[in-house]
């Protein structure tokens, strides 16, 4: 694989009805912290041996998204009158049951419900006056699976370098993304598909609102995300209605500079979203001229059975992601960064070394054959450039070839291309690449893979092995880099400059130099970038579709 070289004490007090929380006052028990929200109390527990760090579980931001809410804009929550339990997760938004995802970060969940519209606050704060910088969470899982409680997010670690962190849950796959023409017309933007993302802005205003009652400052919030989660941050920059509500952003092993699904254009060889959704109202034998009340009134499971949704990097079943709507997401994403038409918020991001390690067979890296038919279908313009950077000539050469040039188009060179426009627009971009292979048999077989960079950062560093992927260890490399990541990410967030203690120099990115940070297997080290002659190549494909798409709507 090796793309492209690389070897609070308590918080409580007396409910207010406003914008701003209560101040804080006496618990009656000071072993207990209870916050005061903008809904009503809630009453978290203190974690570790010295109960220094506060969580608080499950806050609803936004009412149940039920009978008539589901594919409706989040609405406000009922406020509570007596202390609400905020010591156990939420549920996990509905989702496929057993979806064959390449690798789960450890359980989802053992409660799914659409009523999933929940949060959670890890606090190292003494005092609401603390105003410590903010790092709200956005889980990844394909818009289709995930959730904010699963174990490799905990955020008691990162609390503990002196930052507040939220995640946060939102509506996944049909649920969060089903766009239908009977919808748009119900919509005073005449738009539909993008509950997920509404979701995720209306938790950001929670957090403007509330967060400074658990001693964050709403002036630093970062939003930071994971590939799904990731993807999202890019559309929260350039998403009009977000604008204001986050200060820096980071984006791990994800953007959404590619081929991005339309509303009601069948552009990059997909369906129209609401054609997409005509689809679901016919599998579920709705009635064709009102369909909603019927799609509405189906349980979460037979949604799901009539939606079928897609595997990611795979052409079976229907999509259920993010869309350009013209409301929501205004136009191609790629188009508005070139525009400047975005948050000029500092940025960090990056992608792992083998990406697509665990997604290269579902997209024709079984056998060498595939692997040039693939190759010459997806590149029709470029192909010999492809393969003659990406050669193969057995079957294993093919599936590795498969998997780097996979990792290159969708998430190294979009990367590049991301801080680029970040940087043209005067804003400042931080890249790195991670390299580390743990030890184990799953990291011998899979290299950096997706995902795999998580642990570092989140503090949450355990040997574990999956069935069917494999066993990952921990050696004392592992835990430098830890150290290292979440001392730059924690870094960041309160000042929107990774360079920490501990950590070697790491230089703003611009088009000349193009200094990339490595979180490698033996040293993390500042480097030019290893992978510029690849990114160059598909960057020239990536705008020769965007060129051709902009043709075609012109």
């Amino acid at each position: 694989m090796a793309l492209c070289g690389w070897g609070v004490s308590t918080i409580g007090g007396g409910a207010m009805r406003g914008d701003v929380p209560a101040a804080e006052t006496a618990s009656p028990d000071r072993s207990v912290p209870v916050a005061a929200t903008d809904a009503g109390l809630v009453r978290g527990t203190r974690l570790g041996a010295d109960g220094t760090v506060r969580r608080f579980a499950g806050i609803p931001y936004a009412a149940p998204p039920t009978g008539d809410r589901r594919w409706q804009p989040p609405a406000p929550v009922e406020p509570w009158g007596d202390v609400r339990d905020a010591t156990a997760f939420g549920a996990a938004c509905s989702q496929p049951a057993d979806l064959p995802l390449a690798v789960r970060l450890g359980p989802v969940a053992t409660t799914y419900s659409e009523d999933c519209l929940t949060l959670n606050v890890w606090t190292p704060a003494d005092a609401p006056s603390a105003r410590l910088p903010v790092m709200v969470w956005i889980h990844g899982g394909a818009f289709l699976v995930g959730a904010s409680s699963q174990s490799v997010y905990d955020g008691e670690s990162l609390a503990r370098r002196g930052v507040v962190v939220v995640s946060v849950n939102y509506r996944l796959g049909p649920f969060g993304f089903l766009a239908h023409p009977a919808l748009s017309r119900q919509s005073p933007t005449s738009s539909s598909g993008n509950y997920g993302l509404l979701d995720q802005m209306a938790a950001l205003r929670w957090v403007q609102r509330n967060v400074a009652v658990f001693g964050g400052d709403p002036a630093r919030v970062t939003v930071f995300g994971e590939s799904a989660g990731a993807v999202s941050v890019n559309l929260l920059l350039v998403s009009p209605a977000a604008r204001g509500l986050f200060h820096r952003a980071i984006l791990q092993s994800g953007t959404t500079l590619g081929r991005v699904q339309h509303l009601r254009e069948g552009w990059y060889f997909q369906p129209p979203a609401e054609e997409v959704g005509r689809r679901v109202a016919a599998a579920a034998k709705a009635d064709e001229a009102n369909p909603i009340p019927t799609l509405r009134a189906l349980a979460p499971e037979a949604l799901l059975a009539a939606a079928q949704p897609q595997m990611p990097f795979s052409a079976a079943g229907n999509p259920f992601y993010p869309v350009v709507d013209g409301a929501v997401v205004p136009d191609e994403p790629a188009l508005l960064m070139e525009r400047g038409e975005f948050a000029r918020v500092p940025v960090i991001v990056g992608a792992n070394a083998d990406e697509g390690s665990l997604f290269a067979q579902a997209v024709g890296g079984a056998s060498l054959v595939s692997y040039r038919l693939v190759v010459a279908a997806a590149y029709p313009r470029h192909a010999a450039q492809v393969l003659a950077r990406f050669p193969a000539s057995t079957d294993e050469e093919a599936r590795n070839a498969a998997a780097d040039s996979l990792t290159a188009v969708a998430f190294t060179a979009p990367a590049r291309r991301l801080a680029r426009e970040v940087v043209r627009a005067g804003a400042k971009a931080y890249v790195y690449d991670f390299t580390r292979v743990r030890p184990g048999s799953a990291g011998q077989r899979w290299g950096a893979f997706h995902g795999s960079e998580l642990p570092f950062v989140f503090g949450t560093l355990v040997p574990r092995t999956v069935a069917g992927f494999g066993e990952l260890l921990v050696d004392d490399r592992d835990r430098e880099l830890g150290d290292q990541m979440a001392a730059a990410w924690g870094r960041f967030a309160a000042t929107g400059d990774p360079n920490a203690p501990g950590v070697p120099a790491w230089a703003a990115y611009d088009a000349e130099r193009r200094t990339v940070m490595e979180f490698g297997q033996t040293a993390t080290r500042a480097r030019r970038d290893p992978c510029a002659e690849t990114c160059d190549l598909f960057d020239a494909i990536a705008r020769d579709w965007q060129a051709r798409k902009v043709t075609a709507r012109n």
